[in-house]
């Protein structure tokens, strides 16, 4: 279901355009303002479409109505269709460089000539940008630096990019088995690879590991159809880091036996292997999960406990509705949780500060506690919460008696930009005096902003002073834990809450990523916050 983020990237991507273009500004304006109205919208988007009250959004006139038309109908518009066969596609690219907006780029295009990111650090480099109106050497070595940082993350996808191109081939061949970087669940994806004994050609062709393969891309992610039977040891080797597989190769050598991407043989006899579980048993290794198949340090004789897995998940915390920037209300939110085997679903919309969310002021976050209270019971029980700002204080920005009447308080920082680390490190601990649980606690976004740099050393010892939980945010777009500190928080007994920060009923399925980091980590069922029970869910809670 189309939703209103869809909606308003295609009028800001209109606007854009148009301003590159260097179209009349009150174009220009028409869309950006339709685009912010739209965005404003708190109720159910697609109700809203029915009922007539996005064609009735002040700043919403009959062209802008035409784009949203087209894409609530899962259509490309004409007019953007238009203004995009205008520009040069890679030009679009340039959007992710820092220091340059839709004006820069169009005097980079007209000056320059530049269309993509590759001419544009090689004039970088030339300093050609200098002979430019407006661009200095400050500015040129700071583009310098956004185009490098641009580079690598157009080399990866996210993980759930990487996923969805994945079941699209699954769709084409279902024979194919993903190995690689995406079945060891790394956070970001350079290529999809998938082993099947029907991989034709098609694309370029190459080689993975001794083993013929074409390359192409699938929804714009590299994908590499590895032609090959996938037998239990070749989708091992082709599934395990180079570290780890030149370790246990290593290992098996040891042995006296010879580890290859087709088989376990000693002397030139095969060894007959049904499971990779059995194939590590045989070299007297304890079995390793796919995502933990990462170093070379193997596991000999300590005893492993089970990692996590999704069935354990009793339900999710951390969850919007169309109260702040949600595109479901609460009786759509329980619903889907209820169809996703979860008995509990924690609503935190955004607080005050977040005032671009909608963030709910007091009245309106007290009416949204009665209202989930008067809801009738069902499968899925709501619980009361809010995601409060982290003031630059450390404290909340509602008044503590009021967030002691909810369920769930999180504490989440979404303004890092002018502070430095050591002050943002401080405002992470102060709220673990007030909060159950501290929200994406770096702030990145992956393959857009980096992390910050926080003491997580100090932000776990005051954790586990206070008894506060961190979140394993599952937004494939934050992943943040990431498996280190996550791995760091289970070492020091803090608790884990696996979120799915999910702002649709779609985004629900973000649980599924954050079990996967949470492997990744080590993590079992008894360091995540939500396999509890409600029951023991809420005495934990409350005792903080």
């Amino acid at each position: 279901m189309t939703d209103r983020r869809t909606v308003v990237r295609a009028l800001n991507r209109l606007a854009w355009a148009y301003t590159v273009l260097g179209e009349n500004d009150h174009r220009i304006r028409a869309y950006s303002r339709a685009a912010e109205s739209l965005d404003g919208i708190t109720q159910d988007f697609a109700e809203a479409h029915k009922n007539g009250r996005l064609a009735a959004t002040p700043g919403v006139g009959a062209a802008c109505m035409e784009v949203v038309e087209a894409v609530m109908a899962g259509a490309t518009p004409d007019v953007l269709a238009n203004v995009e066969s205008r520009i040069p596609a890679s030009l679009f690219d340039l959007r992710y460089v820092s220091g340059l907006g839709p004006k820069r780029i169009r005097t980079l295009w007209s000056g320059l000539a530049i269309t993509n990111l590759l001419e544009l650090a090689t004039a970088c480099e030339e300093s050609r940008l200098l002979a430019l109106p407006g661009f200095g050497a400050k500015l040129q070595d700071r583009i310098a630096l956004g185009v490098q940082k641009a580079l690598h993350n157009r080399t990866y996808r996210r993980l759930d990019h990487a996923t969805s191109a994945a079941a699209d081939l699954l769709s084409i061949d279902p024979k194919a088995v993903i190995v690689g970087d995406l079945r060891r669940g790394c956070e970001v994806i350079m290529t999809v690879d998938a082993v099947s004994p029907d991989a034709r050609p098609y694309g370029v062709q190459t080689t993975v590991h001794g083993f013929t393969a074409w390359q192409f891309e699938v929804a714009g992610v590299p994908v590499r159809w590895i032609k090959a039977e996938p037998t239990v040891v070749t989708c091992w080797w082709l599934t395990g880091s180079d570290a780890h597989r030149d370790a246990v190769v290593a290992h098996a050598r040891r042995r006296g036996l010879r580890l290859t991407e087709t088989g376990l043989f000693k002397r030139r006899q095969a060894i007959a292997i049904t499971s990779e579980d059995e194939l590590y048993e045989t070299l007297q290794l304890i079995p390793v999960a796919p995502e933990q198949r990462e170093g070379s340090t193997l596991q000999v004789t300590r005893p492993q406990h089970r990692l996590i897995q999704r069935s354990d998940l009793k339900g999710a915390l951390h969850n919007h509705t169309v109260a702040s920037d949600g595109s479901a209300t609460l009786e759509q939110m329980r619903a889907a949780a209820a169809e996703r085997g979860l008995s509990y679903l924690g609503i935190s919309d955004h607080s005050p500060t977040a005032h671009y969310a909608n963030g709910l002021v007091q009245k309106r976050l007290v009416d949204q506690r009665s209202a989930i209270r008067a809801l009738p019971d069902g499968p899925c029980t709501l619980l009361t919460g809010v995601e409060s700002d982290i003031l630059p204080s450390g404290l909340p920005d509602h008044a503590m008696p009021l967030l002691k009447t909810l369920d769930v308080v999180i504490g989440s920082i979404h303004d890092r930009a002018r502070q430095d680390n050591e002050t943002l490190t401080a405002r992470l601990i102060r709220a673990t005096q007030w909060a159950h649980i501290i929200g994406h606690p770096t702030g990145r976004l992956l393959l857009g902003r980096a992390a910050s740099d926080i003491d997580m050393e100090a932000l776990i010892a005051a954790c586990a002073k206070t008894g506060c939980i961190l979140e394993l945010n599952a937004n494939p777009q934050r992943l943040d834990l990431n498996a280190t500190h996550a791995a760091m928080a289970k070492e020091a007994g803090v608790l884990v809450s696996i979120a799915a920060d999910a702002h649709s009923v779609a985004d629900l399925d973000n649980l599924d990523y954050g079990v996967t980091i949470a492997r990744r980590a080590g993590l079992s069922a008894d360091d995540v916050l939500n396999t509890r029970p409600l029951s023991e869910l809420l005495v934990t809670l409350r005792a903080l």
